[in-house]
């Protein structure tokens, strides 16, 4: 499956099924203003000499409508999404090499706008299908892939509790007997306060203090091992320290410190002996308005003196509140630009893809 179209099933399919958010396959995202009718972004990697044309999007009202990917200079793939208020109906993909046209059809709860009903087709063969339905007191979920890079079907029934506070949820995977479950029970002001999951085979406890922060979790597994998290807040409400408790003579930190315009992250081991071992730093800088503009991550080699391993700086540069340049070097060598073409309604440039002016800050991911 190509890169949009995947990006597409990713955001709706295994997000919860939530409502879906075009993505334009950028590593970064950008939601466009209501009065913006496209953009562009051009893309340089460390190899090359001169930055060339890597999408083309058309907006209508906020809402992608036409997405164009470039590669070599020539078209990739063209993208018509149509919407039936700010709701993804119909989504047509055609691909020039090898030829293929993909079309994907969607339908929503009517009150709460949850998706409910999926398929698509490539070159009219159906290679995708979900949908649910109410079997009395159990919703029923179907979901299948039929395509060369995935084949596989799903059926999951959810239940809940007459008080709605417990949530079973039991998934068969390619017509298996052994079914996957999860069980989530929630405090009675609907706060998820125990969570069992047979996938990854672990129980995981939340407490919660009185303001409905989370204070302590406790992660343990069939297999023996668990930790145990606990958050500490400043005076305003801010997480300011994390601490990991294990089964190990080892305890794990993360503190985290805040100014107006700057956020730091620094992570720690405490062996038995009172050794303090750095395991990451990541600095985070924002701009006057709150936008991320510069973020650097460092991971250190753990249990040695402090000796910087690996370093990832991402910038972004922003003009009048949009994202109009995205950098990400990092200390092998390799670095990327992207930069940011806007047109208005009439199709005039609004934003210069190379500000002269801009801000920088620190980001971890």
């Amino acid at each position: 499956m190509k890169l949009i179209l995947l990006i597409i099933l990713v955001s709706l399919f295994f997000t919860g099924f939530a409502q879906f958010k075009a993505s334009d396959g950028s590593e970064f995202d950008i939601s466009p203003p209501k009065h913006i009718s496209g953009y562009e972004i051009y893309y340089q990697s460390t190899k090359a000499k001169k930055p060339s044309l890597y999408l083309k999007v058309e907006v209508l009202n906020g809402l992608r409508k036409k997405i164009v990917e470039f590669e070599n200079g020539k078209v990739k793939s063209i993208q018509y999404n149509f919407y039936k208020d700010t709701l993804l109906e119909k989504a047509i993909v055609q691909y020039t090499n090898p030829k293929s046209t993909e079309i994907f059809h969607y339908r929503y709860d009517s009150v709460t706008h949850e998706q409910i009903y999926a398929k698509g087709y490539k070159n009219s063969k159906l290679i995708y299908s979900y949908s649910t339905k109410h079997v009395e007191d159990t919703i029923v979920i179907t979901e299948m892939f039929n395509d060369w890079w995935n084949k596989s079907n799903s059926k999951t029934f959810i239940t809940y509790s007459s008080d709605s506070l417990v949530k079973t949820a039991v998934e068969y995977i390619n017509n298996g007997i052994s079914p996957q479950y999860s069980v989530m029970y929630y405090a009675s002001d609907y706060i998820l306060k125990l969570q069992i999951d047979s996938s990854s085979e672990h129980k995981e406890y939340i407490e919660y203090d009185s303001k409905g922060r989370v204070q302590k979790r406790v992660d343990s597994s069939r297999y023996g091992y668990r930790y145990v998290f606990l958050y500490t807040y400043d005076s305003i409400g801010k997480l300011n320290k994390e601490e990991i408790i294990s089964d190990t003579i080892s305890k794990r930190y993360i503190d985290h410190f805040y100014s107006d315009t700057e956020q730091v992250d620094i992570g720690y081991v405490i062996y038995e002996d009172k050794y303090k071992s750095f395991t990451f730093k990541t600095t985070t800088k924002f701009d006057n308005k709150g936008n991320e503009v510069y973020k650097e991550e460092i991971e250190y080699d753990e249990g040695s003196d402090p000796k910087i391993v690996h370093r990832t700086i991402y910038k972004k540069t922003h003009s009048r509140n949009r994202i109009v340049k995205f950098e990400k070097h990092n200390d092998y060598g390799y670095n990327d630009v992207y930069w940011v073409k806007y047109y208005d309604t009439k199709c005039q440039h609004t934003t210069s893809t190379f500000a002269k002016a801009w801000q920088t800050y620190y980001f971890q991911q």
